[in-house]
């Protein structure tokens, strides 16, 4: 759990719980984070000492800034008399005029209609703090092996086309595609760029 970050999660109680909270606890699934939100922690401590610590111990903090709630607004403020990292969630529907309040009107945020539309923003948001999740990260090594053994197919059998490189390797075509064409100009060449391209060790000829 060391390695798990903490991120707090400020957002008007009117909306419901489950809907809400989903599409953050789907990407506990995948990322090293855990979502925490003020009610899910009970402690002897006055509220807003337990909000400033859960504050204070976050990676960073999510305030949806939707309707302008008070009680997000005084979250976000504690971040920001913290000097901590956040970020803004918000959806015009549920916003007066469907604009954020004017001080927050020029920060970035994560604008959503829906909860899925959150999701997606949270994930990109995941994604460029902690990189590639889990599964991404063990197609990532699993494209990089194929990689590594595309070279040693092309010399073994020159003028190999993608198809065939697909087949020694045992993948799908597509797949192939995607290790191959990195190579070409490093550690293959082809003679042509046309429908049909064979590939070829890049310092051997063609044959």
């Amino acid at each position: 759990m060391s390695n798990v970050h903490k991120l707090f999660v400020g957002y008007p109680y009117s909306l419901p719980a489950e809907d809400y909270r989903k599409p953050f606890s789907e990407l506990e699934e995948s990322f090293p984070v855990k979502f925490v939100f003020a009610d899910a922690e009970i402690t002897n401590k006055q509220l807003l000492d337990k909000v400033a610590l859960m504050i204070q111990s976050a990676r960073f903090s999510l305030f949806d800034v939707s309707g302008w709630n008070p009680n997000v607004t005084l979250e976000l403020g504690i971040a920001v008399g913290q000097q901590r990292p956040y970020y803004l969630l918000f959806n015009p529907a549920n916003s007066p005029g469907g604009q954020p309040p004017a001080d927050l009107g020029g920060l970035d945020r994560i604008q959503y209609g829906s909860y899925a539309e959150l999701g997606k923003g949270l994930a990109k948001l995941l994604l460029q703090e902690f990189g590639l999740p889990a599964e991404g990260r063990e197609m990532a090594s699993r494209l990089a092996e194929l990689q590594d053994r595309v070279p040693e197919v092309v010399r073994r059998e020159p003028g190999l086309m993608v198809g065939e490189v697909a087949d020694r390797l045992e993948v799908p075509t597509e797949m192939a595609k995607i290790v191959v064409r990195p190579l070409v100009g490093t550690d293959l060449r082809t003679p042509g760029k046309r429908k049909g391209t064979r590939y070829y060790p890049l310092e051997g000829e063609a044959r």
